[in-house]
């Protein structure tokens, strides 16, 4: 009797044994380490899916590192307090639009993404309420008039040059300057500055304010019409003297010959 209760107990502690030590052996996640979100490739169109609920602002920094095959760079306490983003649908992410998609979603939190070209074109990750937000601008890449107006959306620090064909830079500085500043001095704000002359405008700010400043520009440099005019006046006035100077040549040439 004594035999049959002790097998009979053997079984559940066994049991009781065996799936603690299964326990154990498995890993723990880490609260101050938030693990990606589901990402699974999707059939056959070149895209990952991004599963709904919500994503911290972490998981979707290593969701972008996954899909650009890029180290993306945060320093430590940076994303400390960043609430976390709720999607109610899935959505499919091509990964050469990963980076940008992502970067929208983070500065929705108050993040900007910066490249570090120098770094193994890595991105870094920066709070415009941290410590590290001067830095946001620092060593933003130069991009072309065409490069910055073919994504006008992308929340990326960039500089770019521009020429003016008509007005001063100058003067376009100074009159461009109210429009764009924001309250408080944010590290958003636009910044306008002269490069050695009066006709080349170097702008250096998020691209997607960049690029309106851009249309802002082209709009207003554009020729006056009395200056037009005037230009038109004075060139024929040019034509008609430099007719008149070749007559009188001829009449010379001929008087000598």
């Amino acid at each position: 009797m004594n035999m049959n209760r002790n097998a009979l107990l053997s079984g559940p502690f066994l049991l009781f044994v065996a799936c603690n030590s299964v326990s154990a052996g498995t890993s723990q996640h880490d609260p101050q380490q938030p693990v990606a979100a589901p990402v699974s490739q999707a059939p056959a169109n070149g895209k990952r899916r991004l599963e709904a609920g919500e994503h911290s602002v972490r998981s979707l920094v290593d969701i972008a590192a996954q899909l650009t095959g890029r180290n993306w760079i945060v320093h430590p306490g940076e994303l400390e307090g960043a609430p976390a983003i709720l999607l109610q649908n899935a959505v499919e992410i091509a990964d050469k639009n990963a980076e940008a998609f992502v970067a929208e979603l983070l500065w929705l939190r108050g993040f900007v993404v910066v490249s570090r070209e120098a770094a193994g074109d890595a991105r870094e990750v920066i709070s415009l309420q941290g410590p590290r937000r001067s830095a946001v601008f620092a060593e933003a890449p130069v991009r072309t008039l065409e490069e910055v107006m073919a994504k006008p959306g992308a929340r990326l620090p960039i500089r770019v040059s521009m020429h003016l064909a008509h007005i001063n830079g100058t003067v376009a500085n100074n009159s461009l300057r109210p429009f764009f500043a924001s309250a408080g001095a944010s590290p958003t704000s636009l910044t306008f500055g002269s490069a050695g002359n009066h006709s080349m405008l170097v702008i250096c700010g998020i691209q997607s304010e960049v690029a309106q400043a851009i249309s802002l520009i082209r709009s207003v440099d554009v020729a006056d019409e009395s200056q037009t005019k005037q230009q038109v006046d004075l060139q024929q006035e040019v034509e008609t003297l430099r007719a008149r100077v070749q007559q009188l040549e001829q009449q010379l040439a001929a008087k000598k010959g």
